[in-house]
């Protein structure tokens, strides 16, 4: 793989040689010159030299937003790599092309390319630098190397590259871009070529180079229990696994792709769907949750981010059972709990045993936030707002919206109890109780 040497660099360094040089000959001769004209000679060989520079290279650095690099770009890159340097390099490019312009991003392209080449892979080495001069078109490097057609970049940028066999993820999955990031993981929208090419969502967990044995870290272990625990539910309100596994650095979850949105986008004072739409989406989840239940499994981290809402089929489906917990599983460490705090139960945060009712209290949660906007519990701080949530009353919900139902209050109410005996027994009871709200409402 070789490395292009920074043309700009170069020159600055010449540059800088050369001041030194002049320098040192004015020092050497400065006997036959007066202190007052020696120190103006420096000065202004200095300043011509630095201007002279200047003048002949005004862009040899590059704006400092150039060269930074976001979180979701260095994720994108740091798979790639990893695809790369298994061989996968059409995996590897898909993910280049989602990155932002950027003299890294062109850098890594560059060394993409020249593996292409190492491989005889020509056609596809072409297309690479086709794609660095769509982002540079001033790299004379790559000019040297892209074909003539070229000269019409953004027919290049539609143009998609053939995909054999060998340039599938796990021989299976073609690649199309970034869609989101979960806890640890960065998920794609994918083709699956085992299925007639049908769209999934395909959600991978990057391993740490250095950590040879990470098959046995939490972060692992969590992630492809999320793969177990949900390939096992099938129900048309949790969304469907396709397929699982682990393979050199990378962990991966196939899932289906539902067309829509989280329900957290639909969480603010402005964005709130109608009512009736809201009571009839929880209703769906506490279906869902309940058929889980029956399974013995416990989300734990039911939230508005983790409900899709397929609008078109007016659908909501749970997603991410990364920290589900079998009920009588010993895999949970007494004391210890995982979740997003804004929707968690008091005895998860109390780090007590849980059973369904705390799916339950999250859901009602979820139903205070899309009611209105806010959450049901809040503080200035992570400690205060745990201390509120196991402490405290939430906020009287019809102080923000005084016009909601008697019976749909009850149900928020029942939801919300603190003590788990008080709430709803089952999420059947939730999802039913919701429907009667939906009759009147």
């Amino acid at each position: 793989m070789t490395i292009i040497p920074s043309k700009p660099r170069l020159l600055f360094y010449l540059t800088t040689g050369l001041v030194i040089a002049v320098v040192g000959i004015i020092f050497k001769f400065g006997s036959v010159l007066s202190d007052s004209n020696l120190i103006f000679l420096i000065v202004a060989v200095t300043l011509s030299s630095i201007m002279v520079y200047k003048l002949c290279f005004p862009d040899s650095y590059s704006s400092p937003d150039s060269s930074k690099v976001d979180d979701v770009d260095q994720k994108n890159m740091r798979l790639a790599l990893n695809f790369q340097g298994q061989g996968k390099l059409d995996a590897a490019y898909a993910l280049f092309k989602q990155c932002k312009p950027s003299s890294k991003i062109i850098h890594l392209l560059t060394n993409l390319a020249q593996d292409y080449e190492i491989i005889n892979q020509h056609s596809e080495a072409k297309k690479v630098y086709s794609h660095i001069l769509i982002l540079d078109p001033d790299n004379a490097f790559a000019q040297s190397k892209a074909p003539e057609k070229v000269k019409k970049p953004k027919a290049e940028v539609i143009k998609k590259t053939p995909v054999t066999e060998s340039s599938l993820f796990n021989e299976r999955y073609e690649i199309i871009k970034n869609i989101g990031k979960g806890t640890g993981s960065t998920i794609f929208l994918a083709k699956d070529y085992h299925n007639n090419k049908q769209p999934i969502a395909l959600k991978i967990l990057e391993i740490n180079y250095d950590e040879k044995n990470a098959l046995e870290t939490e972060l692992l272990a969590r992630f492809m229990r999320e793969a177990e625990t949900a390939a096992s539910l099938k129900h048309k309100n949790i969304v469907s696994v396709i397929d699982s596994g682990h393979a050199n650095n990378v962990a991966y979850i196939a899932m289906e792709y539902i067309r829509g949105k989280s329900l957290k986008e639909y969480s603010q004072p402005k964005a709130l769907l109608p009512r009736a739409l809201i009571i009839d989406l929880i209703a769906q989840c506490a279906d869902g949750l309940h058929y889980a239940h029956e399974k013995g499994i416990i989300h734990r981290d039911v939230k508005p981010a983790n409900i899709l809402y397929d609008h078109a089929a007016a659908c909501a489906k749970l997603g991410d059972f990364g920290i589900a917990h079998i009920a009588n599983s010993t895999q949970t460490l007494a004391g210890s709990f995982l979740g997003t705090p804004f929707y968690m139960s008091p005895e998860q945060l109390s780090g007590l045993d849980v059973d369904a009712r705390c799916d339950i209290f999250s859901l009602g949660a979820t139903l205070y936030r899309l009611l209105t906007g806010v959450p049901p519990f809040a503080g200035d701080s992570m400690a205060r707002l745990m201390h509120t949530i196991v402490n405290e009353p939430h906020q009287n919900i019809l102080e923000i919206r005084p016009n909601l139902p008697k019976n749909l209050v009850d149900v928020v109410e029942i939801a919300l109890a603190k003590d788990p005996s008080q709430r709803f027994a089952t999420a059947a009871e939730f999802s039913q109780q919701l429907r009667q709200c939906s009759e009147t409402t």
